[in-house]
């Protein structure tokens, strides 16, 4: 028997590494045109072991997020950004 199921998520597909829960609060880092992190918080619309689809103010596609050494990242701290692989 198969089951199909489908989902309709209008947000951000991000790795599940970008994310962090603290409480009952889902955020992760953004990044803007200055290379400075900022903390966001997100809604959690979707997840799978690898990815995640998550909604907030100010993501948009083509955002950039913070994937690596961002458990102890204060809010507006200047990261490198790595090329894309």
């Amino acid at each position: 028997m198969d089951i199909t199921t489908r989902m309709s998520a209008r947000g951000l597909l991000v790795p599940v590494s970008a994310l962090s829960t603290k409480q009952d609060t889902v955020s992760l880092f953004t990044v803007d045109d200055k290379q400075l992190a900022h903390l966001t918080s997100v809604r959690l619309l979707a997840r799978t072991a690898t990815t995640a689809v998550v909604s907030g103010e100010g993501l948009t596609s083509g955002s950039l997020v913070v994937v690596e050494g961002n458990y102890n990242l204060p809010d507006g701290a200047h990261v490198v950004v790595e090329p894309s692989k």
